[in-house]
């Protein structure tokens, strides 16, 4: 037979544990975002075409989920997602300058 105090250790055991699981998800989730923001300053340039980097390529060089990438990069305001191209971050700026602004376009 089933008593309250059984009930009770239940409840506890089960918030407790549930407590535990979202601690860790979040601290994971802020170790990674660090992870990631410190790889982007160190293979990234703040110059055209050197700036963005695809999530693909951040969870292959660094060995994580994209999934886990994803939730890292929504959580962390140092990175960027691009707009225009939703698959490109960057610790410098959303959106990737062009190549031709900087040089300037020339007419022959």
């Amino acid at each position: 037979m089933v008593d309250g105090k059984s009930i009770l250790t239940g409840i506890i055991l089960l918030s407790v544990s549930g407590t535990a699981t979202a601690l860790f998800g979040w601290l994971r989730c802020r170790r990674e975002g660090k992870k990631i923001e410190k790889w982007l300053r160190e293979n990234t340039k703040d110059e055209p075409g050197k700036s963005h980097r695809t999530v693909a390529n951040i969870a292959r060089v660094l060995g994580m989920h994209e999934d886990h990438v994803n939730k890292a990069i929504a959580k962390k305001p140092a990175i960027y997602r691009s707009s225009k191209n939703n698959a490109e971050v960057s610790v410098w700026r959303a959106e990737p300058e062009s190549v031709y602004e900087r040089r300037g376009v020339r007419v022959v």
